[in-house]
């Protein structure tokens, strides 16, 4: 659905802005880890449903990194698109329409945000 395609579009976004891969994984398994590194585990909190998936497995906890220690040079408003998009659970990421009238609403003339390809 639209929110995968809202974590790609988040993981490009990234990419761009790290100019390597955020992350890097190399099977599906490594993927999964690489994606818990830097944003942590599902808890009840951060993804409600996830427990209720038929394949779940627990995993050690893990707390997200600040994206600023990942994303040193950026700004803070592209940290706060990333924040925004890049959420654990699928059902708290923004739809196109959302995120674009979020970057629209927290554009300033200081912190002029690059619209890379999310704008339509």
């Amino acid at each position: 659905g639209t929110a995968v395609d809202i974590w790609a579009a988040g993981l490009i976004m990234a990419e761009l802005l790290l100019r390597v891969p955020l992350l890097p994984g190399d099977s599906d398994l490594g993927q999964l880890l690489k994606i818990f590194e830097v944003f942590g585990t599902p808890t009840d909190s951060n993804w409600p449903d996830v427990k209720t998936f038929s394949d779940y497995i627990e995993f050690k906890q893990t707390e997200p990194k600040p994206l600023r220690t990942i994303f040193t040079t950026s700004k803070q408003d592209e940290l706060d698109v990333l924040e925004r998009i890049m959420q654990l659970d699928p059902k708290r990421r923004p739809n196109a329409s959302e995120l674009n009238k979020f970057i629209i609403k927290n554009k300033t003339k200081k912190n002029s945000i690059k619209y890379y390809f999310l704008l339509y």
